[in-house]
């Protein structure tokens, strides 16, 4: 017990330990600082391949909605170098505090366009293309818009 209440009076008069953000600028606080993530809806295509990197399951998507849990993140930037189509970016910005979690929370809708045959949502063949060719598609073929189940079906 003695022992104790030394350690909490020699901890009562030190330092804190943590660095206040308040007032200072982003350059002030650490050149190598990461920031968070933000997704970018119109350039994914619900590969999911960020969610099967992401080491703190800070990402998920429920059915158009892409959801990143910022007070998860670790922001160890798997998920941006594992997009193959540049949807995840992170931004140098500083999070402060918040009244309640929603706060932290990003919600995004994938632009996710629908197939001609049946209706369902597959990602946009101009995105598939572009990384498939490295540029941009003059003309897309009509097949690419139908999904996986409704090309094979035609063939």
């Amino acid at each position: 017990m003695l022992k104790l209440a030394g350690w909490l009076l020699k901890n009562l008069f030190k330092k804190p330990l943590t660095i206040e953000f308040k007032g200072k600028s982003l350059k002030e606080v650490r050149t190598t600082y990461r920031g968070y993530p933000t997704h970018r809806g119109e350039r994914c295509v619900g590969c999911r391949l960020c969610i099967y990197v992401c080491p703190s399951d800070a990402i998920r998507i429920e059915g158009s909605l892409f959801i990143i849990n910022k007070c998860k993140c670790t922001a160890c930037k798997d998920c941006a170098d594992a997009c193959p189509f540049g949807a995840m970016q992170f931004i140098p910005r500083l999070i402060g505090t918040a009244i309640s979690k929603n706060e932290y929370m990003e919600i995004t809708e994938i632009k996710l366009v629908k197939c001609e045959n049946c209706g369902e949502p597959m990602p946009k063949p101009e995105l598939l293309l572009e990384r498939l060719l490295g540029k941009p598609p003059k003309n897309i073929p009509s097949y690419l818009n139908l999904c996986p189940k409704c090309r094979r079906q035609q063939i």
